[in-house]
């Protein structure tokens, strides 16, 4: 039976690096891939270089299904990993990040499931075409969860998900966010910010459902 510790076996042994793997193999550990998880753990991923190649990790990467991040640094802005379900939980991020979500499978996220979950950006994240798409960032029901950053800006997407939420009651006023920007882009979920302290928001061309800022209601 080829299962989770092959894959991971075939995956060491540099799947999709070399050109000996034959074309029946590939097929059998795409096949492994989509049934499992592979949770990366302690992890620490390189800035990208100046040249044109492809880091070694995001080849490796890019043969998965689905892949969890857990306790991660990533001091790249970027993975680039279109089709592939992510998530990200504990997770530092020492520069500023595109958040990359294309063509990822619906059926593949399990409910209650978040993309990025007390996770720590040093700098700004940023969610825009042709990065994602839609339908991808709904598989997930929420964007971020007990997150914090510098600034998050949205710009020419819909948005069908919870963006930006917390646990903490409204008389914390904690700060995890210091500025939103939000721009073309269609949010049918409500965006409670409510329970946080936010310097600024800055919103342009939008259609929005509800945006509550510092038990403030605004309608776009």
């Amino acid at each position: 039976m080829f299962n989770k510790t092959h894959a991971m076996e075939w995956l060491q042994h540099g799947y999709g690096l070399q050109s000996t793997v034959s074309l029946t193999t590939a097929k059998r550990l795409d096949s492994a891939l989509e049934k499992f998880t592979i949770q990366i753990s302690g992890l620490t991923f390189p800035a990208l270089s100046d040249n044109d190649d492809v880091p070694t990790y995001q080849v490796i990467l890019s043969k998965l299904k689905r892949v969890r991040f857990k306790d991660c640094t990533f001091d790249c802005d970027r993975l680039e990993l279109p089709g592939i379900t992510q998530w990200f939980e504990n997770c530092h991020f020492s520069a500023g990040w595109s958040v990359s979500c294309i063509g990822c499978n619906h059926g593949y996220t399990e409910q209650g499931d978040s993309l990025f979950e007390d996770c720590t950006f040093q700098g700004s994240v940023s969610i825009h075409q042709p990065g994602v798409d839609a339908d991808s960032l709904g598989q997930y029901s929420g964007l971020f969860w007990e997150c914090s950053a510098k600034s998050l800006l949205l710009s020419s997407v819909n948005l069908h998900t919870r963006l930006w939420y917390t646990s903490a009651p409204p008389w914390e006023n904690k700060q995890y966010l210091d500025e939103l920007v939000i721009i073309n882009t269609n949010a049918a979920w409500p965006i409670e910010l409510s329970h946080q302290t936010i310097s600024t928001i800055h919103v342009d061309s939008c259609t929005l459902a509800v945006l509550t800022w510092e038990r403030r209601v605004l309608k776009c």
